[in-house]
């Protein structure tokens, strides 16, 4: 493959990637509005499953694509080694922080009908 239809391609998967990380975070942060006043009880099992399983898988893959685009993508290929780790765990600590301020503010939301 040519370098420049390269970079399209891996641009085309670090913009997919970025996506459905920010679409499965924004989804996990709106499950907390969904369910502030309840579970449907009309929802099946498999309903709520998905519910809960879809946000989860799409940050997963979002953060794979993107994880491979800082490792291995001509994007980065001029970077040292050391400097791939730095960007790829800074990326990583990233995401798990926003997956938990998510998570804390849809449980905020949740919690009210515990209290």
């Amino acid at each position: 493959m040519k370098p420049r239809a390269d970079k399209v391609l891996w641009g085309i998967v670090a913009t997919i990637g970025a996506g459905m990380t920010l679409c499965g975070l924004l989804g996990v942060f709106l499950q907390g509005w969904v369910n502030q006043n309840g579970f449907p009880s009309a929802a099946t099992k498999g309903e709520v499953a998905i519910m809960f399983t879809w946000p989860a898988a799409a940050t997963v893959a979002g953060c794979l694509m993107l994880s491979a685009m800082i490792l291995v993508s001509p994007f980065t290929a001029e970077w040292s080694p050391e400097r791939r780790l730095k960007v790829f765990m800074l990326f990583g600590a990233t995401v798990l922080g926003l997956a938990h301020v998510a998570g804390w503010l849809a449980a905020n939301q949740v919690s009210k009908l515990l209290n």
